[in-house]
């Protein structure tokens, strides 16, 4: 029986069971990666000794997790609490020996043929007008751990205590390429914000100065995170700047890459609301605050970044309401719709709103970043929608005003019940009939008060 398959059937035995199947890949990565380059060290008939002891210690520590993932008595309390400790502290170890692994070669006469692309290229600058003066937002197309760049806060998210060094991950290419290492850095941090879901380090000694993390949810809540990185993550981020300033901390450069959207895999696209609001709100509010910069490796995604950032600060606020509704409700959300505008509401309604030519993933977070109000049709097929979550968390995330007008029996699931947590919930149909006038109503009393 293999690692992954004894893992799979731990599943649902531990809450921490993601934490240890995401230490084992990058165990599994690693003894590749060191039989790769022992046979690549093998066929250029070079000394390979000091590779081959580090492959035994690799799959020693291999045998180092198996007794620690199947112990004789279950883990429990304190118990639980140190075991998990002393596993981060093994990952670390196996990181570096992976590190010490890759740079392997260079100690040869004849080092095997490698390609970098050290090229940070910034294809955005857009200047953002503030009390204290001209600001900026940025997006850097390049690898943000291969930058010599001084940074004043370097922003990575993670689950709560979990600080793998997964490979792909910022944590990861941190440790790996900056010798950073954000489980030790959570030990004794300069701002123990974890109540707000967020720390920050202590100085580094490195070009990055500080580490900022914000924590997601628990392991055993990852079906939720691309709804709390929505809804919550950015206005977290604006919170812990706002604290290193009143302790003195420097924030005038900022860097980050696209929170949430590459373990979490959340849409770019509905992250850019939410993102641009706070990053916005950060400019202005916080004098220290000069520039917040965005890093991305992928060429394509950050020309999509850049681009959508570009539109969303340039195009004039045109409707007042966004409507949500799922596919299956077009004639009552058309209702909505036209009941509205003929009543004098600027309305923006897929597909109604969106030209001919564009898409919706890059209309969608312009209209949600420009409209001042979400009327959201809450039925059981809105609820149990691919995008209408999205679009919620994202107006919610960017400090939208959420309506729900809810239209037959529905049960909050699938996040929904964490999403519209707060918000008032309004029967809007009565004997099967929506009511077009209470909601002209309501929403026109939201408007007012906007």
């Amino acid at each position: 029986m293999n690692i992954s398959t004894c893992i799979s059937l731990q599943e649902g035995k531990n809450d921490d069971t993601f934490q240890l199947s995401c230490l084992l890949r990058t165990i599994e990565q690693l003894l590749f990666l060191a039989e790769e380059i022992l046979k690549l060290l093998e066929n250029r008939k070079l000394r390979k000794s000091f590779c081959t002891e580090i492959l035994l210690k690799l799959r020693y520590f291999l045998i180092l997790y198996q007794q620690f993932i199947f112990p004789e008595n279950s883990w429990s309390g304190q118990y639980q609490y140190d075991f998990i400790k002393k596993w981060d502290d093994i990952g670390e170890s196996l990181f570096r020996l992976g590190t010490h692994l890759k740079n392997i070669e260079e100690s040869f006469e004849n080092p095997l043929p490698i390609t970098i692309n050290n090229q940070n290229k910034k294809i955005l600058e857009i200047p953002v007008s503030s009390p204290f003066g001209e600001k900026k937002i940025s997006v850097i197309h390049g690898d943000l751990c291969r930058s010599s760049d001084e940074y004043d806060i370097v922003v990575c998210s993670s689950y709560k205590n979990g600080y793998a060094p997964t490979p792909g991950t910022l944590i990861g290419s941190l440790l790996y390429q900056q010798n950073i290492s954000v489980y030790m850095l959570s030990q004794n941090c300069e701002l123990n914000l974890r109540e707000h879901g967020a720390w920050l380090s202590r100085e580094t000694g490195s070009h990055f100065h500080r580490i900022a993390c914000i924590e997601l949810l628990n392991y055993h809540d990852k079906k939720y995170i691309d709804i709390v990185n929505l809804k919550c993550i950015f206005s977290t981020l604006n919170y812990i700047l706002e604290q290193a300033t009143l302790a003195g901390i420097s924030v005038k450069k900022v860097v980050l890459p696209m929170l949430g959207a590459g373990h979490q895999s959340l849409d770019t696209s509905y992250i850019l609301s939410p993102l641009l609001t706070y990053c916005i709100k950060a400019l202005k509010n916080i004098d220290e605050t000069e520039e917040i910069i965005f890093y991305e490796k992928d060429e394509e995604k950050s020309n999509f970044i850049a681009d959508r950032l570009r539109d969303m600060l340039t195009v004039k606020q045109q409707e007042e309401v966004f409507i949500s509704y799922s596919s299956k409700q077009y004639a009552e959300a058309m209702a909505i719709y036209e009941h509205l505008t003929k009543n004098a509401i600027k309305c923006w309604m897929a597909p109604q709103s969106i030209p001919t030519g564009s898409q919706y993933h890059i209309e969608i977070p312009k209209a949600i970043y420009n409209v001042k109000i979400l009327v959201l049709l809450l039925t059981q097929d809105a609820i149990n929608s691919v995008f209408v979550p999205k679009e919620v968390g994202a107006s919610l995330g960017a400090r939208k005003k959420v309506m729900p007008f809810q239209i037959g029996e529905i049960k909050l699931e699938n996040g929904f019940d964490f999403l519209l947590e707060g918000e008032q919930i309004t029967i809007a149909d009565h004997n099967g009939k929506i009511d077009l006038d209470f909601i002209l109503q309501e929403v026109m009393k939201k408007l007012f008060r906007t």
